[in-house]
């Protein structure tokens, strides 16, 4: 491309001349007016000549008139910003004399020392020491200003080993700055080799911390301007307008590459196509250099100590070392093994891109470990059991991968149907090392189980039942079995749950069925205390007979033979009741004597639990599933209500007919038989009242004294006859008798019946 204002001849790809630094597309940059020779600068610098330009300004020889005419360099900075808004001058000013401030603060014998800094005719100007000598671009394949290719080649390794150590000691040096300088712009062209003591030196410190700003129109990146760096040995990051002391590292592996090769990578940037003609040690160390992830590269100083190894490697002195992309190195298989099992995921990408195999190879001499490396590479596709394998080879002592699982056993309790449920497995590595790997299977396999059939590394797995149409109170049991590639063994891991009963409408349902119980239990009571005959018996037949006929409705085409049937079952079943009724009330007719009102509410009761009983299988049924469970709680709640029902009732049928007293003799009147009944004193009705004073009115036999009113009640004394009492509270009605709470001579509280007491005289 040939520039509009200069005629140079540029690449087709550049964006700005190298010959006069004007832009070579339209673009918002004011044309620059090149320094002529003779000008003075700041009244103090006299031009000699250009000795480079750019995108960014040019670079002069001047003499400096204050020094006796010594050569200084000038760097002339790019306007980056825009002149018509003065808080942006304002801006670009105070931060061109901070930065060039700092600059002027490093002293380093691979620095050119910088001298001054001015600003004038609205551009910044750097003074540097002048160092005398070529540059790298010099030796390399290049076009020169008249636009010839100019046909170079690779320099010796050794003295590119030895340039390289010199400029990490630089950049360990800004590295080490409070804050560090990033230099930015590392290439062949900044590099000058000192005529006067042949070591390399890193120029071109104009704009070190100047380089990420935004240009007009607010783009960053280093494509618009060399301000950014140069394409193809600027870092990625630097892109996306972000350096670190990292990026220099890179710029630097890219300027070694094209001083090893002159393969210049502003042609293919990003790409380095011959970096696997070098020596395998020298090309793991500049692959580590050119990693995209600015972590992943070794610092100044590591790679320093990784181009020291390969220079002593190759002039004889030390076994070729492995280096790893961060500066590592390793000397022997052991430790390979050892720094491959750190660096888990470069390592398997050495191992299966050959450099680890070459490196046994070529430098170890150890054609049985790189002949095993070659086969474990072309075996197994996975590279996580590669290089497991592989560095089992370099050492069988490693332990595998151990698989640890907790917890034991995956309870998922009832989840609701159709609902969902999740459980997390923790998987570790007893081990500690290498690439935990294996499957997942449930045994046996369930529909309502869904898992990840595989797991990698240490971490969860997320477990998930969904009940969706299973049946209610469904058991849900299965296993999971866990393996790895490395352990012969299997885990197990127990899965339990079940879908939710539905215990709502299981009370219901035995509600339901206790209701209906005592309801049929309220229809028997009336059955054995209705006196047969009756108007309330015959009306209560008749209501019965009614709800049973219409608890199905007769059938029939016709009304009149519906009517018919309904006429008929009423009969049949009045009758039915009738007959129940006359047999119920003689059979019932011992317990209305003992206990009236439990003759009403026994039937109730007994009702109400055979209906729970009988209502229990129904409430509790399972598709599928048995009812040995639920028959059994149904007879143990039959069996224990009729025991219970009977020892409630036993103390009333014990009791005598004719009262409540007691059947064995008075010890002073061993002479009566002991049912011999007591022959009361009449007593009007109405006499008796708390507070009165009262007498036992038994003839032979002692009152008993009871603890609460009914026969059934515990017997607190035994009273004889004449023994005057004290009515404190009643009366009460229990077991058809009338009841007073009295008080003995000794204090006593109890209760008597009262058709056992006279008023005392």
């Amino acid at each position: 491309m040939e520039c509009p204002y200069c005629h140079h001849q540029n690449r087709d790809t550049a964006r700005f001349c190298a010959g006069c630094g004007n832009p070579l597309t339209p673009v918002a940059v004011q044309m620059y007016v090149a320094l002529q020779p003779g000008q003075v600068l700041h009244g103090q610098y006299r031009v000699v000549r250009a000795i480079g330009k750019g995108g960014m300004g040019a670079v002069y020889l001047v003499e400096d008139l204050g020094a006796f005419g010594r050569y200084r360099v000038v760097k002339e900075m790019l306007q980056y910003y825009d002149l018509t808004r003065p808080e942006e001058v304002q801006a670009a000013h105070r931060r061109f004399e901070a930065e060039g401030r700092t600059l002027a603060q490093l002293r380093h014998p691979g620095i050119p020392d910088i001298i001054a800094y001015f600003s004038e005719g609205g551009r910044n100007y750097i003074v540097m020491e002048y160092v005398e000598g070529p540059n790298l671009a010099e030796g390399l394949t290049r076009v020169d200003a008249q636009g010839n290719l100019v046909r170079g080649r690779p320099y010796p390794v050794e003295e590119v080993l030895r340039w390289g150590i010199q400029l990490c000691d630089v950049l360990i040096y800004l590295s080490e700055q409070n804050p560090p300088v990033v230099h930015h712009d590392i290439k062949p062209a900044n590099i000058i080799i000192d005529r006067a003591t042949g070591d390399a030196r890193l120029v071109d410190f104009g704009t070190a911390k100047a380089r990420l700003v935004v240009q007009p129109g607010g783009r960053v990146g280093v494509r618009q301007s060399s301000i950014y760096g140069t394409e193809g040995y600027a870092a990625p990051e630097m892109y996306q307008g972000e350096s670190s002391p990292r990026s220099d590292i890179y710029s630097l592996g890219a300027t070694l590459y094209h001083l090893l090769t002159d393969d210049d990578p502003r042609d293919h940037p990003f790409a380095f196509p011959k970096l696997d003609t070098l020596h395998p040690s020298l090309r793991a160390v500049l692959r580590g250099t050119l990693q995209e992830d600015p972590q992943a590269r070794p610092d100044a100083r590591g790679l320093k100590e990784a181009l020291k190894g390969v220079q002593e490697a190759l002039a004889g002195r030390a076994q070729a070392p492995f280096f790893f992309p961060d500066g590592k190195m390793a000397r022997t298989p052991a430790e390979l093994a050892r720094l491959c099992d750190e660096r888990w995921a470069v390592a398997k990408d050495l191992l299966y891109k050959g450099d680890l195999e070459d490196w046994l190879r070529r430098s170890l001499f150890r054609t049985d470990l790189a002949d095993q490396a070659a086969a474990i590479v072309r075996r197994i596709s996975d590279q996580d059991e590669g290089l497991e394998q592989f560095l089992h080879v370099l050492n069988p002592k490693l332990p595998y991968p151990s698989l640890k699982v907790h917890p034991r056993a995956l309870r998922f309790g009832r989840i609701p149907p159709g609902g969902q449920a999740q459980r997390t497995l923790h998987i570790r590595n007893r081990a500690r090392r290498g690439v935990l790997k294996g499957t997942i299977v449930a045994d046996p396999p369930v529909p309502w189980l869904s898992l990840p059939s595989q797991f990698r590394g240490e971490g969860t797995v997320t477990v998930t039942v969904e009940t969706g149409n299973i049946p209610k109170g469904t058991p849900l049991v299965t296993h999971l079995r866990l393996k790895t590639i490395y352990q012969p063994q299997e885990v197990t891991i127990p899965v339990r749950g079940q879908v939710a009963f539905p215990w709502p409408r299981v009370l219901a349902r035995m509600a339901q069925a206790i209701g209906v119980g005592a309801l049929v239990g309220t229809g028997l009571a009336f059955l054995g205390t209705a006196p047969p005959g009756s108007l309330s018996s015959a009306l209560g037949i008749a209501l019965l007979a009614l709800l049973l006929v219409f608890r199905r409705r007769p059938s029939g085409r016709s009304w009149v033979r519906r009517a018919a049937r309904a006429l008929f079952a009423t009969l049949f079943y009045a009758g039915l009741l009738l007959s129940a009724n006359c047999l119920g009330y003689s059979a019932w007719t011992w317990v209305r004597q003992a206990d009236p009102l439990a003759a009403r509410t026994l039937p109730i009761g007994i009702g109400a639990l055979v209906g729970l009983a009988l209502g229990i299988p129904r409430a509790l049924e399972r598709p599928g599933r048995p009812q040995a469970f639920s028959r059994l709680l149904a007879a143990l709640i039959l069996l224990i209500s009729s025991l219970y029902l009977g020892l409630q009732a036993y103390p009333g049928l014990r009791a005598s007919p004719t009262g409540p007293l007691s059947s064995a003799p008075s010890p002073t009147s061993t002479s009566l038989p002991p049912t011999r009944p007591p022959t009361p004193t009449a007593t009007p009705l109405g006499e008796f009242a708390v507070g009165m004073e009262v007498e036992v009115a038994t003839s032979g036999a002692r009152l008993n004294i009871r603890e609460s009113p009914g026969t059934g009640a515990p017997i607190v004394a035994k009273v004889e006859p004449g023994t005057r009492l004290r009515i404190v509270d009643g009366p009460r009605r229990a077991d058809g008798y009338t009841w007073w709470q009295v008080r003995l001579p000794d204090g006593t509280l109890g209760w008597a019946v009262e058709k056992w007491l006279k008023p005392a005289r």
